[in-house]
């Protein structure tokens, strides 16, 4: 009874994790692959977070020079 019980929830344990990991790997194709290395969306989105820290640094500088003339 209970090793039926624990083999059912290991089962659904396994199952659930191989669904994450599954999406997971289908959503990294998106972005790079590895024949081609990244794909043109991945492109983008490292464009995108390139841009978005240098916004952050600047953003950080220009409080730091506020906080600093007060």
């Amino acid at each position: 009874m209970i090793t039926q019980l624990w083999a059912v929830i290991q089962s659904v344990i396994v199952g659930f994790f191989g669904a994450i990991g599954s999406s997971v790997e289908g959503a990294i194709e998106i972005f790079y692959n590895e024949t081609g290395g990244f794909t043109v969306a991945g492109q983008f989105l490292l464009v995108a977070f390139g841009v978005g820290i240098a916004f952050f640094g600047i953003r950080l500088v220009t409080s730091l020079v506020r906080i600093k003339s007060k």
